[in-house]
């Protein structure tokens, strides 16, 4: 597309606000686009934005031709953000939604598939929201009904909708309500009389002003309105009836709103034409507001039944049936009629009590069936005339957050515990290292090693609190701290086993004490020595048995300690306290060696692995 050019007097004279035209149309009727531009002749006060359906199966250089033929016209692919200015042509993008916002485009992807995009649509109710009076949508043939929506917002917003007249139309596509259907070539004539017209009015300062003042001709319109089509408009608001009467006066091209009187009295049929501008107002509106309540009671989740002041059944929500039996025939019946499944004799006396008092009530109702709890709120409500018409009974299925709210009481509970029970063992390492060190610095350094030992295990509690602790995780997890891994010194075997929280912490101070000890005096000082860890479930015994293997071999010669320290200390006096297990040390020369056995309890083993 090419930019054509524009004297310095056409850009001084050009208005801020062109008057916009809006051309729906599709890419496989390009010979009605054709017609309609062949009698065009683009005012520098106009802009024509053409809106494609299917504009992505045009091929590039299609519209070159037809618009050729528009001296002086400058040709623009709209982007978002691009100001609108008079003497141009709009081409609207593939693939997106075009509006108009203030004095500019606005371009977004468009998100629906082909075909339901209602692109036509959406620019002209912009369009119309936007410009009102200021605005014209033309409607040419292979729209499939996309338009029929923009046409009913211009004719309510005050702008001229026309259409191409084509044979067998149905009542879906916009010729049905469009101010004019016509042949292509035909349309552009009454798009420039129509813009003549608006001229008129904006050189009379404001045609709005002069229908203010007009309100004995309004009276005398109705009037003229009840002889001829038999329907009284006297009642009707006036700002509503003198917006479509002056929608007619610039369908019909008359300036004053006294002769456009003399002209609907004469006229032998602008009468049911105003007449029809009217209901169909009325028709929309009335539409709108019974689709939005329809579409609320149909859509909305929450439980709801509407009561008259007998407490009869004047309306319910789809969503009603999980807590009363209601189906669509019970509309008129007593609520104590019908079947709960919640108690109604409390129901029944609130919804009294609220039309008593005319207080909100509120309460909580179990379903004695099914256990769901549900929070219920009981409403007056008023009807147009303002007086109170019923209640309004709203139910709202809060099981869930019940649930949750005691299992966060139960988490609470266990957190309090368990924060207890960490402080204590805290406590308790750091008064046995403290029992148990020479100095200063052995205690700071025993102290951050088991402190940290308990920290991982925690970390691994944390993670899977409803899935217990692997215990290999926790024997790697240890000797990785002094960079031991499996292979020449190390060997780990066993099954598969999670510990429950508790048996965990145990478990893992006991490794922590059983590594440091290889570190520092056993097989893990020296290069050749090996440490073998194995564990099995022993189902000899009459309660299956946890056993434990670590055996060191390679190292320095082994002698039975001077004095038993924290890890003898936990080794034998913990592990036989918390956990009911019992702990042979064996201090044989060529290699240390620890066996724990410990029965598989729920108190020690997860149930699902343990199988207990």
């Amino acid at each position: 597309m090419v930019e054509g050019g524009q004297s310095l007097q056409e850009e001084k004279r050009q208005p801020k606000s062109p008057l916009i035209v809006g051309v729906g149309a599709s890419a496989s009727a390009l010979s009605s686009i054709e017609r309609f531009f062949s009698k065009f002749t683009l005012d520098p006060e106009q802009a024509i934005v053409l809106v494609l359906r299917h504009r992505e199966a045009l091929k590039e250089g299609s519209l070159t031709g037809t618009f050729e033929r528009l001296d002086g016209a400058r040709i623009f692919e709209i982007s978002d953000g691009m100001e609108i200015n008079g003497g141009t042509i709009y081409l609207c993008p593939v693939n997106t939604i075009t509006t108009i916002q203030g004095h500019k485009f606005a371009v977004r992807p468009a998100q629906q598939a082909l075909g339901e995009r209602a692109t036509i649509d959406s620019f002209l109710v912009s369009l119309a929201e936007q410009r009102a009076e200021q605005s014209i949508g033309v409607l040419l043939s292979g729209i499939d009904g996309d338009g029929t929506l923009g046409v009913a917002t211009l004719k309510d917003h005050g702008g001229l909708a026309i259409a191409e007249s084509i044979p067998h139309e149905t009542s879906e596509q916009p010729a049905a309500i469009a101010d004019f259907v016509l042949p292509p070539e035909e349309i552009p004539e009454h798009i420039q009389v129509y813009a003549r017209h608006l001229r008129r009015l904006e050189e009379r300062h404001g045609f709005d002003e002069v229908l203010e003042a007009a309100s004995e001709s309004l009276s005398r319109i109705a009037d003229i309105l009840r002889n001829k089509t038999g329907n009284d408009f006297q009642g009707y608001k006036q700002n509503t009836l003198m917006r479509h009467v002056q929608r007619r006066m610039q369908v019909v091209q008359i300036d004053d709103i006294a002769a456009y009187v003399d002209f609907l009295r004469s006229d032998k049929d602008e009468a049911q034409q105003l007449f029809n501008e009217l209901f169909f107002g009325v028709v929309q509106d009335l539409t709108r507001a019974t689709s939005d309540l329809k579409n609320f009671v149909e859509s909305t989740q929450i439980a709801t039944v509407f009561l008259d002041n007998d407490l009869r059944v004047m309306n319910f929500t789809p969503a009603i049936t999980d807590v009363l039996h209601l189906v669509e025939t019970d509309i008129g019946r007593p609520i104590a009629q019908i079947k709960a499944r919640i108690p109604t004799k409390e129901l029944v006396d609130d919804v009294r009590q609220v039309l008593r008092t005319l207080a909100s009530s509120e309460r909580d109702l179990t379903a004695p069936d099914s256990g769901t709890r549900y929070f219920v709120r009981i409403l007056p409500y008023r009807s147009i005339d303002d007086f109170i018409a019923g209640v309004v009974v709203t139910f709202v299925d809060v099981t869930a957050i019940t649930r949750a709210e005691e299992r966060q009481r139960l988490l609470l509970a266990e957190l309090q515990h368990r924060v207890r029970n960490t402080l204590s063992v805290v406590r308790s390492i750091a008064r046995r290292s403290a029992e148990t060190s020479t100095s200063v610095e052995e205690y700071a350094s025993h102290l951050d090693g088991r402190l940290n030992a308990f920290a991982r295990t925690q970390a691994a509690v944390t993670r899977d609190p409803e899935n217990g602790v692997d215990l290999e995780y926790l024997i790697v997890e240890e000797l990785l701290v002094y960079n031991v891994r499996e292979g020449e010194q190390l060997r780990i075997s066993g099954p598969t086993v999670r510990l429950q929280p508790k048996a965990a912490e145990t478990f893992a101070l006991a490794i922590h004490e059983l590594a440091t000890n290889a570190i520092k005096y056993g097989a893990l000082s020296q290069p050749t020595g090996q440490i073998n860890i194995s564990w099995r479930v022993d189902n000899a015994a009459e309660a299956a048995q946890l056993i434990f293997d670590w055996r060191e071999k390679g190292g320095p010669s082994v002698t039975p300690p001077e004095r038993k320290g924290f890890g003898s200390e936990l080794l034998e006096r913990t592990i036989a306290f918390e956990l009911k297990g019992r702990t042979t040390l064996a201090f044989d020369p060529a290699g240390f060696s620890c066996t724990i056995s410990v029965p598989m309890t729920r108190r020690v083993v997860h149930a699902s692995v343990a199988g207990i």
